[in-house]
């Protein structure tokens, strides 16, 4: 029998420039609304995507690429209202899907975590992921196991469409929810022509009603095809991931994309280029290395110094999203050990202590880091229990009748930061195939010159967006 695979991948794009850059808006996913390949299906038991127009799609610039200035709130009042619509759907997302979520990607975020080396994974991304590909499940034995995995069942929410609302609530909250954020968020499916007629009309219509995903029909045969997907995600991205794949497996059938792009100011100048201090930074090995150094003092921040960690949250904008920074208290405490224990504790609970602690002034420090980082995660996935998506004795009925499997789940993740902000970026691929030195202990002032944590938050709903660790701060 001929295989078929499903390809899902997820690409995000954080960008935190320093406070001189201009502000700008939020913008949720352009979906099959606005894509020239986008149409109506059929009422036929399967969806018939020959329906969709070809036609236009190899000018994919005037495909692939609009002005979110257009349609973005651009007055006072046109931005009060936005955060009153964005701000209403936060409240509609239920605190137990969120805590399903983030602890999930925390107890993933340890399970990957190794000693000595840099990582960053997005929560966010990889939650989005398994739930579209858990629309594929159907009702089947697959189904309950990857609800269950990934934490829903036991927050109460088993029912699919209960969650898929959630998701689009979440979503939704996330368009326009700042003028000092530039937020977009775009899905798509591509289907070979191939196996057009084959896939299940409400497993496609789903991914329109919830995720506005648009979708294409092209032959993948075609190397044009690459170029073509390449080139979305290169728009959606705005530059910062160009390319995504080099060649399109001839098992290859399907492949959906989710892209995230995210831009947000300090809110005050933190040191200049010229400011740059050169220091060290203790690895957990005990060596030190050479490292570069910027500092300020944001008029907002919360910290916390407990016994064994200090954490420190700077606010963004209307305070509507932190970044957030974690460090074991003692110069020889181990940040894995911290990580293991955020996990097992639940991180929510490390956000609800730093944020209720008294807002004041204090300085900071932290080094120029710049690091890639890829993983085949479906092995971890195994570890952590997952068994049924990965075996050939079950299946994805909600895409098609054959007998369907994961063979394949990569994360790939780049971050950077420096006196302008950060940068990173991450992609999430979803293969499915048928049949510091010690400076003294000072309240106020943080300086991160040891291997730490940071986390980018959604604080109106405590949504997770990204988290990392730092090991080794190299900016090459």
């Amino acid at each position: 029998m001929k295989k078929l695979i499903v390809l899902i991948g997820f690409f995000m794009i954080l960008l935190f420039a320093g406070c001189c850059g201009s502000s700008s808006s939020g913008e949720k996913g352009e979906g099959q609304g606005d894509d020239a390949d986008s149409a109506p299906f059929n009422d036929d038991e399967t969806a018939d995507f020959e329906v969709v127009n070809d036609d236009g799609i190899d000018d994919f610039d005037d495909d692939f690429t609009e002005d979110a200035e257009d349609s973005a709130p651009q007055t006072y009042e046109e931005w009060q209202n936005a955060y009153a619509k964005a701000d209403a759907q936060a409240e509609q997302v239920l605190a137990p899907f969120v805590e399903a979520n983030t602890n999930f990607g925390m107890k993933l975020f340890a399970k990957l975590s190794e000693p000595g080396e840099n990582i960053m994974i997005s929560p966010l991304s990889i939650s989005i992921a398994m739930a579209m590909t858990l629309g594929g499940a159907g009702n089947s034995e697959t189904y309950d196991e990857l609800i269950d995995f990934l934490g829903y069942k036991a927050a109460g929410f088993d029912d699919y469409m209960t969650l898929n609302g959630q998701f689009d609530f979440l979503l939704q909250s996330l368009t326009y929810f700042d003028k000092d954020f530039e937020l977009s968020l775009a899905n798509s499916m591509w289907l070979d022509d191939a196996f057009s007629g084959k896939v299940n009309k409400t497993f496609v219509n789903d991914l329109q009603k919830y995720y506005d995903a648009g979708y294409f029909v092209k032959d993948f045969a075609d190397p044009k095809t690459v170029g073509l997907i390449n080139s979305w995600v290169n728009s959606k991205t705005k530059g910062k991931i160009p390319e995504i794949i080099d060649e399109i497996d001839k098992e290859t059938m399907m492949l959906l994309l989710n892209a995230v792009y995210f831009r947000a100011n300090w809110m005050q100048q933190v040191d200049s280029e010229g400011d740059i201090e050169q220091g060290y930074f203790t690895m957990s090995n005990g060596r030190t290395k050479p490292a570069q150094f910027f500092s300020g003092m944001l008029r907002e921040r919360r910290f916390y110094n407990g016994q064994d960690i200090r954490m420190l949250a700077v606010p963004f904008g209307r305070h509507a999203a932190s970044i957030y920074f974690f460090m074991p208290r003692d110069s020889d405490g181990s940040v894995d050990a911290m990580i293991s224990e955020m996990a097992e504790n639940g991180i929510g609970e490390y956000f609800d202590r730093v944020n209720s602690a008294s807002i004041k002034y204090c300085e900071f420090e932290l080094p120029r880091v710049r690091f890639e980082y890829d993983e085949s995660i479906q092995d971890d996935f195994s570890a952590m229990g997952l068994r049924k998506p990965f075996d050939w004795n079950y299946g994805f009925d909600g895409i098609v009748s054959d007998k369907l499997i994961i063979s394949k789940i990569l994360h790939n993740t780049y971050f950077s930061m420096d006196e302008k902000g950060v940068e990173a970026s991450a992609v999430t691929e979803v293969y499915v195939e048928v049949g510091a030195s010690e400076y003294g202990f000072n309240p106020t002032f943080f300086r991160f010159d040891r291997p730490f944590v940071f986390a980018v938050r959604d604080d109106r709903t405590g949504t997770l967006l990204f988290i990392g660790k730092v090991e080794e701060p190299d900016f090459d």
